[in-house]
C-alpha cells in the first residue's frame, strides 16, 4: 500500500514539473479599438485641412470646411466659399442628425471638377447671404458635407462619415414589459 502512495505521488510531481515546463498557448493580439468620435471628427477635418482652398464648379473657390459634432449626434458641416472675382465671402451651413441619417444613402459624386457628398436625413441646409445674414427657408432633404478637388479624399472622409453615423446608431434599449 506505501508502494502504491509513493507511485502516485511521484506520478503527480512528474506531472507538475512538465505541466510547469510547458510554454502557455500564444494568444492573439487583441483586436484595435475603433476610432472614437472625437478621433473620426478630428480625422475628417485634417482631410478639409489638407484639402486648402481650391477652384469649385461655376467659378468658385472653395476656402474651408469644418465639421463639428455634438453629444447629442447632430453634425454641423460649415463652408466658407467665393465667387471667383468677388470680395465677398459665402458661408453654408448643414446640419445632419447621424442617428437618424442613413449610411446607404450617403454619395459621393463628381460634378464637373470636384467631388461633392450629399447624404439623405432628416434636418436642414440653410446658407447665408452675401450680407452674412442665415437664410433659414432653403431647406434641403440631401444636403452637401464636403466637397473635394480629388475622388481620394472624398471617399476617405465618406467612409469616415459612414463610421461617424454607425458610432450614433445606439441600440434602443429593451422595453423592460
Amino acid at each position: 500500500m506505501n508502494f502504491t502512495r509513493w507511485t502516485a505521488v511521484a506520478i503527480l510531481a512528474a506531472m507538475l514539473h512538465l505541466h510547469a515546463q510547458t510554454s502557455a498557448p500564444t494568444q492573439s493580439p487583441a483586436p484595435a479599438a475603433a476610432p472614437t468620435m472625437d478621433q473620426t471628427v478630428a480625422f475628417i477635418n485634417g482631410i478639409f485641412n489638407g484639402t486648402g482652398s481650391f477652384s469649385s464648379q461655376g467659378g468658385s473657390e472653395v476656402l474651408s470646411q469644418r465639421v463639428t459634432v455634438d453629444s447629442s449626434c447632430i453634425l454641423l458641416y460649415q463652408e466658407t466659399w467665393r465667387i471667383e472675382g468677388e470680395s465677398p465671402l459665402g458661408k453654408g451651413i448643414a446640419q445632419v442628425y447621424l442617428g437618424k441619417a442613413n449610411p446607404m444613402s450617403l454619395q459621393v459624386a463628381h460634378i464637373e471638377d470636384t467631388w461633392h457628398i450629399t447624404v439623405e436625413q432628416p434636418g436642414s441646409h440653410s446658407h447665408y447671404d452675401q450680407n452674412h445674414k442665415l437664410n433659414p427657408s432653403y431647406i434641403d432633404p440631401k444636403p452637401e458635407i464636403g466637397e473635394f478637388p480629388n475622388s481620394e479624399a472624398a471617399q476617405k472622409v465618406a467612409k469616415a462619415y459612414i463610421h461617424a453615423m454607425v458610432l450614433c446608431h445606439k441600440p434602443e434599449a429593451p422595453s423592460p414589459f
